[in-house]
């Protein structure tokens, strides 16, 4: 088993902390599940900073009208044409400065360490236990 220290995008990292924290290990030998938990935990406080960052900009950059939006948003159907284009444009400008906000952390560079890969006995165990896409087994095998 192969750990190294590792740079990624914080983007990366967190979707990889997302993926690992919800797998089943049960079918994998001792030593891997022991990485798949060590490498979980490796990224944690990416994914746990990150996760804090986002909040924080939905809670600031919301507009003052805000809640009265949501408030209309949840009574959508009963809105006029014109009140339901007003909350969507303030709904769709604040998800666009949330996005703009965050963007520049999502491809922060970070390092994670320790990170061990997982070989193909790992990934075939682990695709046994879950029902992984092709998508996450490419993501898990670039680890």
């Amino acid at each position: 088993m192969k750990t190294e220290k590792k740079t990624m995008k914080t983007e990366k990292a967190v979707a990889l902390y997302n993926l690992l924290k919800g797998l089943k290990v049960g079918k994998l030998k001792g030593e891997m599940q022991y990485a798949v938990l060590r490498n979980a935990r490796a990224l944690k406080s990416v994914a746990t900073s990150f996760e804090d960052f986002l909040s924080d900009a939905r809670e600031r950059l919301k507009p003052g009208e805000f809640e009265e939006v949501i408030e209309k948003f949840n009574r959508f159907d009963t809105l006029e044409e014109g009140e339901k284009q007003e909350v969507n444009r303030i709904i769709m400008d604040y998800q666009k400065r949330v996005d703009e906000c965050v963007h520049e952390e999502l491809e922060r560079e970070q390092e994670i360490d320790p990170l061990t890969a997982l070989d193909d006995e790992a990934l075939t165990a682990l695709s046994a236990g879950n029902e992984l896409t092709v998508e996450q087994l490419l993501t898990l095998s670039e680890m």
